[in-house]
């Protein structure tokens, strides 16, 4: 069983090979609920990227949103796109994105929800938004000084109280940098540098992007090394680790969520 993606309301969305049938799932992990999902249309498909998002808890509305690639199609920079809908209970497909040809949305990063958005980056340093009340894709760069700067080594799309931000590291730099999208459209979205973080504190432990970084609150930070996973306080430039089992070095095996303990109806007929 693979984790495909999560969101801060204790919701996982989940996918298992079954004998030659890809199985998909939604879960609750702290209630320990589950509930298989109709399949997607996933024969000639090279999955990319998932996404889900809680549109409402009482009655639980939610939609997953997967992007996929043609196996050996030769149209460079086209993406699909499908969307589950929990109100219907069923996938559909919806415009694609048309990227420039050779780039393509990072794979197995997880997203970013700010809004009615869901963001992802892309190989050539640009940032995507796919609105889900129109079902639509947005396309604008990175912040300036950082977009196609071989100096930074460290780049990911992060949350920060409920915004979608970049965190990125100069090589051999002890400053974190986060920008946050200020704006919902397109024409009023920019990127504004929202702080500097100090991370001489962590000594030899470098970030690359094998690593994953979030923001635990405002005074801590999580760091997923190689080896080990950190919590980093800002104040005092302290932190603490537990040892990582041998195997989980990529950033796309941390997923992060935030979930109480109370059941809740994974199916729910909402009319």
């Amino acid at each position: 069983m693979h984790i495909l993606a999560s969101c801060n309301q204790g919701i996982v969305c989940c996918h298992r090979r079954c004998g030659g049938r890809h199985r998909y799932f939604v879960a609750k992990p702290a209630t320990k609920q589950w509930k298989s999902l109709p399949d997607p249309e996933i024969r000639h498909h090279r999955r990319i990227t998932h996404a889900i998002k809680v549109l409402s808890s009482c009655p639980l509305h939610y939609k997953i949103v997967r992007l996929s690639s043609r196996l050996g199609c030769g149209q460079s920079g086209i993406t699909r796109c499908e969307i589950f809908d929990s109100k219907v209970w069923r996938w559909k497909e919806v415009q694609g994105l048309q990227l420039y040809p050779g780039e393509n949305i990072r794979r197995n990063v997880p997203a970013v929800c700010d809004g009615y958005c869901i963001f992802w980056v892309t190989t050539d340093d640009n940032a995507v938004a796919f609105d889900e009340t129109r079902e639509s894709f947005d396309y604008f760069p990175l912040p300036q000084p950082v977009r196609r700067n071989e100096a930074y080594t460290f780049m990911q799309l992060k949350e920060y109280q409920r915004k979608c931000g970049l965190v990125c590291l100069a090589k051999d730099a002890c400053d974190l940098e986060l920008w946050l999208i200020e704006g919902r459209d397109s024409l009023s979205r920019k990127w504004v540098k929202k702080m500097v973080v100090n991370l001489k504190g962590l000594g030899e432990i470098k970030l690359d992007n094998r690593c994953s970084l979030g923001f635990y609150n405002a005074e801590i930070i999580h760091i997923k090394s190689c080896e080990k996973f950190i919590f980093y306080k800002l104040q005092d430039f302290s932190f603490s680790y537990v040892e990582l089992p041998r195997g989980l070095c990529c950033a796309d095996e941390v997923f992060e969520f935030r979930s109480d303990l109370e059941p809740m109806n994974l199916r729910m007929r909402i009319e």
